[in-house]
């Protein structure tokens, strides 16, 4: 059998949100700059995507992660981040998948109690903190890029009616939307009502307004749509469902 290409993944998951990372088979991706080795993939090996996350070999709502070289100083490495359509600025699953597989395959220097890993992102520095026992990566904590609150606004969405949403950064734009205000209950039963409904709302929300990064202009698109409600237990702060795309929901709180 002659292969087109052959790449080698670590698949990963991050509290059940899938993660294939790519570790090889693809050459040194040129560019200063994270945002130039993003748009070298993309120029250049796009259809890997395809071929890496959607059916038959993954599905609809996989995540996927490109290791590389860092381009800042003061990183230990770059990634990209990937989904079905696409890609993300920014990405706490995998990100979190990203420092265990490292931990867990030596892929950087493992120390004990505590291994530091520096990503360097297309939105910035991204610092992990992964506590090790016996060379395994057992708990990870994220610092992610400055996040702020930009504003909230209104929007009257065809066949919804009025939506209130708080629009921030977080390495990625969200609109935030309280469920109950309009009516909505998620449950894992009716995801395939308010899926598409969070889509919808997120496409008429970034047709309508530009987002503004003071720093990174090139981030200004909105990204995810984020239902929330009162937590279920008392030991919860909030509930919420990340909408990512027309079919596409993250399964775990990281999103």
């Amino acid at each position: 059998m002659k292969f087109k290409r052959y790449v080698s993944c670590i698949d990963t998951h991050c509290s059940g949100e899938s993660t294939r990372i790519l570790v090889g088979g693809v050459p040194k991706l040129k560019g200063k700059t994270m945002q130039e080795k993003q748009k070298y993939f993309q120029d250049h090996y796009h259809h890997l995507i395809g071929t890496m996350l959607k059916e038959p070999r993954g599905f609809s709502g996989m995540l996927g992660s490109v290791l590389t070289e860092p381009c800042h100083p003061d990183a230990d490495i770059g990634v990209i981040y990937l989904w079905t359509d696409g890609y993300f600025s920014a990405c706490g699953d995998s990100t979190y998948s990203c420092s265990a597989a490292l931990v867990n395959t030596g892929m950087v220097e493992v120390k004990e109690p505590v291994t530091n890993i520096t990503f360097d992102t297309v939105s910035g520095l991204v610092k992990t903190k992964v506590e090790v026992e016996n060379g395994l990566a057992k708990r990870i904590y994220m610092q992610g890029v400055p996040s702020f609150y930009w504003k909230t606004m209104k929007f009257n969405v065809p066949d919804v009616g009025e939506v209130e949403a708080d629009i921030a950064f977080g390495g990625l734009w969200y609109a935030f939307i309280d469920a109950d205000s309009i009516g909505l209950k998620p449950t894992q039963e009716n995801k395939d009502e308010w899926i598409p409904l969070g889509w919808k709302i997120r496409n008429h929300i970034a047709d309508t307004i530009k987002v503004d990064h003071p720093e990174y202009p090139e981030l200004n698109i909105l990204d995810l749509v984020t239902f929330y409600t009162k937590p279920s237990k008392k030991e919860y702060t909030s509930r919420h469902w990340n909408v990512f795309g027309p079919k596409q929901t993250c399964r775990s709180p990281a999103g």
